[in-house]
């Protein structure tokens, strides 16, 4: 049986313990800034509370959901041990630690994972399936529309973060996978705050890929109870992919409805299959074991991160074009100062 510890103790912990269960994976250790916050997640989760430094006290596979500032640490640390590291997004606080760890993930005995939940979702990946059926693409559209009530932990510990960079980061993910192999070449963004002193809760970027295809990505806090809304089109000279994901769960190819098959999740929390938790959980798990995945790599998340760098570098720039990769300082965060048209 793969043994899971966690690096973090926060909700994201919680949602991947759930996870753990329901697959009858053991959890075995919990690790957080405080000995109180990783107590009472390990007694949630049936585990052992430790520190840091502990980590990867003996388990096969470690998740990665503490501050992104810490994230590259508690992703060396493991590798140094041989264990195999699923790292939630974003990567990384800086560009620099994502450049730390992509590098250390080349050297590993072990696998290291992206752990974007979405791209495990079985709508999503239906449409992967789909989008390559349809020629070369034009155009991507993705929606990750919320009420202001649903927030997000920030970037740092009792900070709270934008809306790109919460959710924005996750729907950024999704238009660049639905566009594979091909990367962004610049970035343009718009950021809004409905008020002074407050972050960003809306944003729109668009993304530039060779050849002249286009992606939007629209994420907002700014939307009416009680739904959260998720969807995505990808259109190109010869077909239309349009998914959702949120509220309801749908496929269509040319507007034709595709059945998309759905696993029955085991426990009494189908969100977690629905939104990618468990699929996600098995393929780390299964690489963990040494048995070969399809997987999301941290090359992939540093992907996302420097189109999040750009875009706030655009925001700051009045909406200006920026080079991709991103061409800025890659030791600072990226929430650095930015300007609202």
């Amino acid at each position: 049986m793969t043994t899971v510890a966690f690096a973090g103790a926060g909700p994201l912990t919680a949602v991947h313990g759930l996870a753990a269960q329901a697959l009858g994976l053991r959890v075995s250790h919990v690790a957080a800034g405080t000995a109180e916050e990783a107590a009472e997640r390990a007694r949630q989760l049936g585990a052992r509370p430790c520190t840091y430094e502990d980590l990867p006290a003996g388990a096969d596979l470690v998740i990665v959901t503490a501050p992104p500032a810490l994230r590259a640490n508690e992703v060396l640390r493991s590798v140094r041990a041989g264990a195999a590291v699923l790292v939630e997004p974003p990567l990384a606080a800086t560009l620099a630690d994502a450049d730390a760890i992509v590098d250390a993930a080349a050297r590993a005995t072990a696998p290291v994972l992206y752990g974007e939940s979405l791209l495990h979702a079985p709508v999503v990946r239906a449409a992967l399936d789909r989008v390559r059926m349809i020629g070369p693409i034009e155009r991507i559209e993705v929606r990750a529309l919320h009420s202001p009530a649903d927030r997000r932990v920030g970037a740092e510990p009792g900070v709270e973060a934008g809306v790109l960079a919460e959710v924005g980061t996750r729907a950024l993910a999704v238009a660049l996978a639905l566009a594979e192999p091909a990367g962004p070449v610049a970035v343009q963004a718009r950021l809004e705050r409905t008020g002074p002193g407050q972050t960003d809760d809306r944003s729109e970027v668009t993304l530039r890929f060779p050849g002249g295809a286009v992606a939007t990505v629209v994420a907002s806090r700014r939307e009416p109870e009680p739904a959260a809304v998720w969807d995505l089109q990808v259109s190109s000279a010869t077909g239309v992919v349009r998914a959702e994901l949120a509220p309801t769960t749908s496929l269509e190819h040319d507007g034709e409805p595709v059945p998309v098959i759905t696993p029955p999740a085991p426990g009494d929390v189908p969100q977690l299959e629905q939104f990618g938790y468990l699929q996600q959980l098995r393929v780390a798990a299964a690489a963990a074991a040494g048995r070969a995945q399809d997987l999301w790599s941290p090359v992939f998340g540093r992907r996302v991160l420097e189109a999040l760098f750009g875009a706030y570098a655009a925001a700051a720039e009045s909406g200006s074009w920026q080079p991709l990769p991103f061409t800025g300082p890659r030791g600072r965060p990226p929430l650095a100062s930015w300007t609202t048209p």
